[in-house]
C-alpha cells in the first residue's frame, strides 16, 4: 500500500497526520515500512526515534532506502546510525528556518517586502530587490480610517461613515 499526506507539513510528527495514522494503524507485525528518505517520515528526532521503537516493539521494521536496504533498528549501528541522521535532519530543518527568520529580517530592515502587498501601498521593483512604496490616495483614507477608530467606534459604524463620505 502506499500512503500520501499531500500538502501535510512534514514537522507534523507521522502518527499525527491523516495517512502517517493509517500507515501505523494498518501496519501488522511482520510488515516492512519503507520509504525513500528519512525527511518523507520525520522531521524531529524525537519523533523519528520513538515512533522506530513503538515499530520495533510491534515487529514492524522500518526501512529508509538511503540508509541501506536493512531495517533502521535491526542492531546497534544500524540504531545509532539512524539516531544520528534523525539528529542532523532536524538541526539543518531547524538551521533552515534560522536562515530564512534572518533572510526575511534583513529585508524588512531594508525596506523591502515580505509577503503581500496590504492596502495603501503598492510593489515597486522585481523579486528581492521590489520594496513597498506608499500610495497617496490610499494612505489618506488609511489615515481616515485611523481617526475614526481612534475615536472608538465599531468597524460597522466606520464603515457607515465612510461610505457615507464617499456618497457625497
Amino acid at each position: 500500500a502506499t500512503y500520501l499526506d499531500e500538502g501535510v507539513s512534514g514537522s507534523i510528527p507521522l502518527g499525527e497526520r491523516p495517512a502517517g495514522q493509517r500507515l501505523i494503524m494498518d501496519a501488522v507485525k511482520g510488515d516492512c515500512i519503507v520509504a525513500s528518505k528519512m525527511d518523507r517520515l520525520f522531521r524531529s528526532a524525537s519523533d523519528a526515534l520513538s515512533t522506530a521503537e513503538a515499530l520495533k516493539k510491534a515487529g514492524i521494521n522500518l526501512i529508509l532506502v538511503d540508509m541501506g536496504v536493512d531495517p533502521v533498528t535491526s542492531n546497534g549501528v544500524a540504531r545509532m546510525f539512524f539516531g544520528m541522521l534523525a539528529l542532523v535532519a532536524e538541526f539543518e530543518r531547524e538551521r533552515i528556518m534560522e536562515r530564512m527568520h534572518d533572510g526575511r529580517q534583513a529585508k524588512r530592515e531594508r525596506g523591502g517586502r515580505i509577503g503581500g502587498v496590504p492596502y495603501g501601498y503598492r510593489a515597486v521593483g522585481r523579486g528581492h530587490n521590489s520594496v513597498l512604496e506608499p500610495v497617496p490616495a490610499e494612505q489618506v483614507l488609511l489615515a481616515r480610517i485611523g481617526e475614526l477608530c481612534g475615536k472608538r467606534r465599531k468597524p460597522y459604524a466606520v464603515c457607515k461613515e465612510l461610505n457615507a463620505e464617499a456618497a457625497k
